[in-house]
């Protein structure tokens, strides 16, 4: 028996990883004893063969049982966001079958095994359904990998560096120290059976009935329904409607053609589809306590701009407080940063959904403020800190050189959050700006602060989309069978640099999910003289960006200034790049390949630099001055960086919207392109796994 890749390791690594290894043909190959009574390899699982009924059941609709989190409106709501999105994932996956190079056709199974995250051995994406095998080793790559070999492209970093046991396209070699060969490797899913087809079709019969958009080209989607489909269709739907007219849907059908060429007529659509979902009992009439209720709305949510295949938000949008009263009577709220940036007022309010949806869905950023007001603070002071993590030792970060500062005790960091005469010297003789980043580290924050944690949970706004189980929190629709992403909440503390304008507490980065930030608490150091500190900071926001309201606010009402944020929109990001790789040529700096001057956060966008992002791009980002108990929405994909101006500490959550599903989508496949040492190069959100289960509880719900 060949040893797969994790078995053949020596004792001593497989010890030193020990909580992550285990093989890889657990629950996949087969094996027998022979005539002489030796155990030897007899095939691999079959997904149609093999799979039973537990296994088959977590990946189908359930018909019988509506989950109780999901009303009807907001079923529907979910599927006109997230819909056209699953049905392209689908058809990458049958792209894929038909880039299988192998002659031997047979698709083995590797069955979902609980706790276990599949990855690819390339570019550490999580593997959704289709990948590629070696039966001796266990070596698996996804499919974006794979096409890339196929297409004869190789990664040109692997050029520039010698990586041992790997090839050209950074592929590993087997356990016989011979590099893989694609046309050698074994085409395998992981969901079973045919539930992948089931839930396509199930999708669009429930779209196409309840009159859902999903603005995608397969004829039985709604913007098909009403016009001639004269050409070939690139992909074409998984059903062949004369036959399904003519017989009854058979579960144990998996052979698609995809070359047949249709021709689509309106009734012909509407009966099959009274045929094939006669046997569903859909909800209709159900009250619900939310306000994505009637089909108008459901219709205007859902209404996007197709350019290609990729769907942009609406166009930016910028409202003065006389109409917006109008809109939305019963929500306290204002603008900021000259109408572009909604500004809620009373954090805990229902009423704010419809509003936080109309600007969210633009891919502009929200500030929800007075969050603090219902916090207990005596948890988020520093002497609490110290009193419960003082002792602990954590690295540091010196964010006037970004030089990592190791193994300090916690204490002397929050002993210098309120007094610079106990702050750290660097070799200057300098206070040093000291920031402690993502605490706890691999940690879960409701295990290492339980109380902190619900503090907080219980009076995050927009419940609904930010904590860990809520409904419109896509994350939330995977099950505790799989490895659930790390969405925190973390910590990011860090010393006010009022003095220091072109230096960032977070240089320039975004983001592969939507994040809210909460200023949990801001300070003004006790040892100096608060009056000319202040005026520092009052100066730092007067020489921004800043709107005349923002401004105001500082001011007239006396709210503490903590940070100052600028955020751009995530369409703008490529300008972005454009620039600063322009920046880097002007200045002599050689441009690496695999590198990303927004992903390796080595910018922050100073004064200059964001008038010639403005002069040259035409890209204005928000200029926002976050203060205590303010709560900032910051969309996903959408550069940011950020500021202390006082003493801050700052808690974020991440959380997946339906609104900004594309871009998750779309981030999860740019950062594979990233080094292996690069934080964000693992696919740790499983985005096609958080999409393909919020269609299964969305279609459960409705049928």
């Amino acid at each position: 028996l060949s040893r797969c890749r994790e078995c053949g390791r020596s004792a001593a690594s497989r010890l030193k990883d020990s909580d992550t290894i285990f093989c890889r043909f657990i629950a996949f190959r087969k094996l027998r004893y022979n005539t002489l009574g030796h155990m030897e390899v007899a095939g691999f699982a079959d997904p149609h063969q093999d799979a039973q009924k537990p296994d088959i059941s977590l990946w189908d609709a359930n018909l019988s049982k509506v989950p109780i989190d999901l009303s009807v409106e907001k079923s529907k709501f979910l599927l006109g966001q997230v819909g056209y999105k699953f049905c392209e994932l689908f058809h990458q996956e049958k792209e894929a079958y038909f880039e299988h190079m192998s002659e031997d056709k047979t698709i083995a199974w590797k069955q979902a095994v609980n706790g276990v995250r599949e990855m690819c051995d390339v570019c550490s994406t999580t593997l959704f359904n289709y990948h590629w095998v070696c039966s001796t080793c266990g070596f698996v790559v996804c499919i974006d990998c794979y096409k890339v070999r196929y297409s004869g492209i190789s990664n040109n970093f692997t050029r520039l560096t010698i990586i041992a046991y790997r090839d050209c396209y950074m592929w590993l070699h087997c356990t016989n120290r011979e590099p893989h060969v694609q046309n050698k490797l074994m085409l395998t899913q992981i969901i079973p059976a045919n539930s992948l087809y089931k839930l396509v079709r199930q999708m669009h019969g429930v779209c196409a009935l309840l009159e859902i958009p999903l603005n995608c080209e397969c004829p039985l989607s709604k913007e098909s329904l009403f016009r001639k489909i004269k050409d070939r269709l690139e992909f074409i739907f998984p059903i062949t409607i004369e036959k399904h007219l003519s017989e009854k849907y058979s579960e144990s059908e998996s052979l698609i053609d995809f070359t047949a060429e249709f021709q689509v007529q309106h009734s012909n659509i509407q009966s099959f589809l009274n045929d094939f979902l006669s046997e569903f009992v859909f909800l209709t009439g159900q009250n619900s306590t939310d306000n994505l209720t009637d089909d108008v709305q459901i219709m205007e949510y859902n209404r996007y701009m197709k350019k290609g295949i990729e769907f942009q938000n609406k166009g930016e949008r910028v409202m003065t407080l006389k109409e917006s009263e109008k809109l939305y009577p019963n929500v306290a709220h204002q603008w900021l940063c000259n109408g572009r940036l909604l500004r809620l007022l009373d954090p805990l309010s229902d009423n704010n959904y419809n509003t936080f949806h109309d600007q969210w869905e633009r891919g502009q950023p929200v500030m929800v403020s007075y969050v603090s007001d219902k916090l207990d603070m005596s948890l988020w002071r520093p002497e609490s800190f110290i009193r419960e993590f003082g002792d602990i030792e954590n690295d540091l970060i010196n964010c006037l050189n970004g030089k990592l500062v190791r193994g300090q005790k916690m204490k002397v960091f929050w002993e210098g959050f309120d007094r610079i005469a106990f702050r750290l010297m660097d070799e200057r003789d300098r206070p040093m700006m000291l920031k402690l980043k993502d605490w706890p580290p691999g940690d879960d924050f409701a295990e290492m602060m339980p109380t902190r944690f619900n503090d907080l949970m219980n009076n995050l706004p927009l419940s609904e989309y930010t904590r860990r189980e809520g409904r419109l929190n896509l994350a939330s629709r995977l099950s505790s069978f799989f490895v659930r992403p790390d969405l925190g909440p973390k910590m990011y503390s860090a010393y006010g640099s009022a003095l220091h304008p072109t230096k960032g507490t977070t240089n320039l980065h975004l983001d592969v999910s939507d994040a809210v930030n909460v200023m949990v608490y801001t300070a003004v150091p006790k040892d100096v003289e608060r009056t000319k500190y202040v005026q520092k900071v009052l100066d730092a926001i007067d020489s921004d960006e800043c709107d005349v309201f923002t401004r105001q606010r500082i001011r007239d009402k006396a709210d503490l200034p903590g940070a100052l944020w600028h955020i751009y929109h995530a369409k703008d990001a490529d300008k972005i790049r454009s620039l600063l790789h322009k920046i880097e040529v002007e200045r002599g700096i050689s441009i690496k390949a695999n590198h990303d001057p927004i992903h390796d956060q080595k910018w922050y966008l100073d004064a200059n630099l964001r008038k010639r992002l403005l002069q040259e791009y035409n890209v204005e980002g928000y200029s926002i001055v976050q203060c205590s108990g303010d709560a900032i929405f910051i969309p996903a994909g959408a550069p940011h960086q950020v500021r202390n101006l006082h003493n801050c500490v700052k808690v974020a959550e991440d959380f997946v919207s339906p609104e900004n599903i594309s871009y998750c989508f779309k981030l999860t496949n740019e950062f594979r392109h990233l080094t292996n040492t690069h934080s964000n190069h693992e696919d740790k959100l499983q985005i096609k796994n958080i999409i393909y289960h919020t269609v299964k509880d969305a279609v459960s719900c409705l049928t």
